[in-house]
């Protein structure tokens, strides 16, 4: 049986997603944000590629800290994917003006997507440097991963069903499905963003359970927005925050941008980014979460939702 919904939550939710300012159609604001190619986007991509301005410009930012920074000298000559990759504006842009002499291949099952993309890597001459490709990313990496690294803004919407507004943007029941499928490929290295709504502690978790340490990370808040605010979401939203599995106030949520890496010498910060991920927690129990180190985390929210 489903927890009882707090219908006075999920609704303050979907009106304070409704007072955010939307972007306009054809600006730059999609997921890889900026670039030339954003004049054709109404023609044929304004309906299938995920545009919020801000969180593509969160994630351009981790891209650029973890990857191009932190990681340059351990990363640039091994193998480097990325899942997802919208217009590639992101990437694309961060190829022109940082000297990284690794290579990249995106993966975009989305037609339209790919498309533009492929047009955008061509047309800002990082064609040599970042490889677009139309195929399933799980198919193509399937048992053929060793060492590498990853980097993503994995689909983390939660619902029972795909949205109606952007399926493409489906985690899975809890949200966390995808980014979960991720962390069992192999890689390396992760660089992921996270949700606070997507069960967060249970990818700690799943990570740690795969050898994973936390390299580093960086939080911020957003406000929800016309995707997360789709009725069947924040529904499903005010579930999770229910059973200490989404971690939100009214109008907003963290996203955390996570560097991962299996090595038995890394520091981890796993205990830290779950302190962070559940800090906007809407109950005192679900609070309760932020003390306890991730391999506790499960257990605590086990009696947290059946307090």
């Amino acid at each position: 049986m489903e927890p009882h919904l707090s219908e006075p939550f999920a609704q303050r939710m979907r009106v304070n997603a409704m007072l955010r300012p939307t972007p306009a159609r054809g600006s730059e604001v999609d997921r890889p944000h900026g670039g030339t190619a954003s004049a054709i986007a109404d023609d044929v991509t304004s309906k299938t590629i995920f545009k919020d301005r801000e969180e593509s410009e969160f994630y351009a930012q981790c891209v650029r800290d973890f990857l191009f920074r932190h990681g340059y000298e351990l990363l640039e000559n091994k193998e480097i994917v990325e899942l997802g990759v919208g217009t590639g504006e992101t990437i694309v842009e961060l190829l022109k003006y940082h000297d990284f002499a690794g290579k990249i291949n995106g993966y975009e099952i989305d037609r339209a997507s790919y498309e533009y993309a492929r047009k955008v890597i061509v047309d800002n001459s990082v064609a040599d440097r970042y490889m677009v490709i139309n195929e399933n990313f799980f198919a193509a990496v399937r048992n053929a991963v060793v060492g590498g690294c990853v980097i993503s803004n994995p689909p983390y919407l939660p619902a029972y069903e795909r949205p109606a507004q952007m399926p493409e943007l489906w985690g899975g029941a809890d949200g966390s499905q995808v980014t979960k499928k991720i962390v069992e490929c192999g890689f390396e290295h992760l660089i992921l963003l996270v949700s606070s709504f997507s069960n967060p502690l249970s990818i700690i978790e799943h990570a740690v359970s795969h050898g994973y340490k936390v390299l580093d990370f960086t939080v911020r808040t957003m406000r929800f927005g016309i995707y997360s605010s789709e009725p069947k979401v924040c529904e499903r939203i005010a579930q999770l925050s229910s059973q200490c599995e989404a971690f939100v106030s009214a109008d907003r949520y963290c996203v955390a941008g996570v560097a991962w890496v299996k090595h038995p010498d890394a520091i981890d910060l796993s205990s830290s980014l779950a302190r962070a991920l559940t800090s906007l927690a809407s109950c005192p129990e679900a609070a309760q979460a932020q003390t306890v180190m991730p391999r506790e985390a499960a257990g605590e929210r086990d009696r947290c939702a059946n307090a």
